[in-house]
Parts: structure tokens; sequence; C-alpha cells
């Protein structure tokens, strides 16, 4: 059975702030979007990747043209939807036109640059099992976890000013919050990509979840929606999802210290 890769990249990123939707920020002159494509192209054995757009996103197109020429992996284009889910079940109904129901299908955050060859192969490896409905790659929780209390948050300066609630104006202002509890860390993940599912099965899980109205955050939320139950597959803590302005950096010094494929 074929191996594909589904690249979800509609996304506007709102909360990097930045001018241009995150997956087209670039590292080390290149885009995120490319890299993270770059980097799921090396993984042995990978039919296709299918990258959901937002329709009329020019930048978009022009990286996965620029990419076709220079990488192997066949390339494709789906329109991307309002919701990631939306845009993977589109992705989906695309792939499903030219691969195989049993197919296994790679989904992928447009933001993950640096996810390591070796943690993908691993990924293959142990979620094709005969037995096994597929998985994700994922991190132990390590720290402390903490509950919010359900208030308003209080917006408080650096300056130490408290500026009021949700409204606040001030850019540099730090939300605090009041600590309801403390959650049990034990065998508690969090949950990373690639996730790694058959194309029929996905689908499916996907499109019950709409049907349900039901809005999954992951792949293997769908899944477990429908009572399956996906293995966690441990990475490496570098394997870091770029939200923030300060990810940027952090990214760019993993990048350079990692060692290439």
């Amino acid at each position: 059975m074929a191996i594909h890769a589904i690249v979800p990249a509609a996304g506007v990123g709102s909360r990097m702030q930045a001018a241009v939707p995150k997956q087209y920020l670039q590292i080390q002159g290149e885009s995120i979007l490319s890299l993270s494509i770059r980097r799921l192209s090396q993984l042995p054995g990978l039919q296709s990747v299918t990258v959901a757009l937002a329709p009329g996103d020019q930048i978009g197109l022009q990286i996965v043209h620029q990419l076709s020429a220079t990488i192997a992996t066949e390339l494709h284009v789906a329109e991307g939807g309002a919701e990631r889910w939306q845009s993977v079940i589109n992705a989906l109904q695309l792939l499903a036109q030219r691969a195989a129901p049993a197919d296994w299908v790679l989904v992928h955050d447009a933001v993950r640059p640096c996810v390591r060859v070796q943690d993908l192969q691993n990924l293959v490896q142990l979620a094709e099992h005969p037995d096994s409905v597929g998985g994700l790659l994922a991190i132990p929780v390590a720290d402390t976890l903490k509950r919010a209390a359900p208030t308003d948050r209080i917006a408080v300066s650096r300056t130490g000013a408290a500026t009021g609630g949700d409204t606040a104006v001030d850019i540099n202002a730090v939300n605090v919050q009041t600590v309801a509890s403390t959650i049990d860390r034990q065998n508690v993940w969090a949950a990373c990509t690639p996730q790694m599912f058959r194309l029929d099965q996905l689908l499916d899980a996907l499109q019950r979840c709409m049907a349900g109205s039901v809005i999954p955050t992951d792949e293997s939320s769908a899944m477990e929606y429908c009572g399956y139950q996906p293995r966690l597959i441990v990475c490496h803590k570098d394997n870091i999802k770029i939200t923030y302005p300060e990810d940027l950096y952090l990214a760019e010094l993993i990048l350079t210290s990692q060692v290439p494929a």
C-alpha cells in the first residue's frame, strides 16, 4: 500500500501577527511551507504530497510550482476550507481519485518544518502494523499542567499596570489568569504531526464528525470520535509548531543544528 501526505495550508495564522500567513514567512531564505514539504519529501517511499491552499492563494501556488521542479515527490493542490478539518476532507477527496482506499495518509502541519526524518520513519513503521488503525507523533508532557479559572483575563502591562479584561488595548500586555486546579500529567501527551491513517477510514471519520456537528481538533480526535484508538509514537521535542513570533527564531536554531538527512 502506498503512502501519501496532506499538508493543510489554508490558515491565516492570526497569532503570528504578521502581514502574510505564517506558512509563508521565511527561515534561511525559504518559506516555512516549502521547508515542511521538503522535509516530508525525504521520507522514503512517499508517493505524493497534496497541499490544501485557500482559494485564490497565489503565493502558495507559486511555492508548490517552484518545489515541483526541485523535488522528486509528486505535488498536488486541493482547495482549502475555512477550518483545518475541511481542508483535510477536500484533500482526501482529491487524493481518493488516484489512490487506493487502504493507502496510508500522513497529515502534517504546514508550520512544522523541523520534524526529523527518523521520526517520520518511526511513525510509518509503528503505525502501519496490520492490527493498527494508525497513529501520530506525540511527546509525553513533562511540565506541570494548570487549569485556569473560568474568569475574565486581566491584561497586565509590562510596567505592572492593569489595563482591563479581554479588550485590553496594550499590545505589550501579558494576559494573567488564576489557577483553578493542577492537572495530573500522568499519561498525558502533547499531539504533534504527522498523523497517519488509512485514506478511507480518515475520510469517513471526518465526515462522521461533520454529520454529528463535532469539530475535530486534529485527525486523531476524529478517529477517536469513531471509536478508534490511534497509537502514540514519541518524537523529538524539536518538532515544534511555529505559532508565535519567537518560534521563528527557535525554528531557525533547530534547523541549523539538525544534521542533514
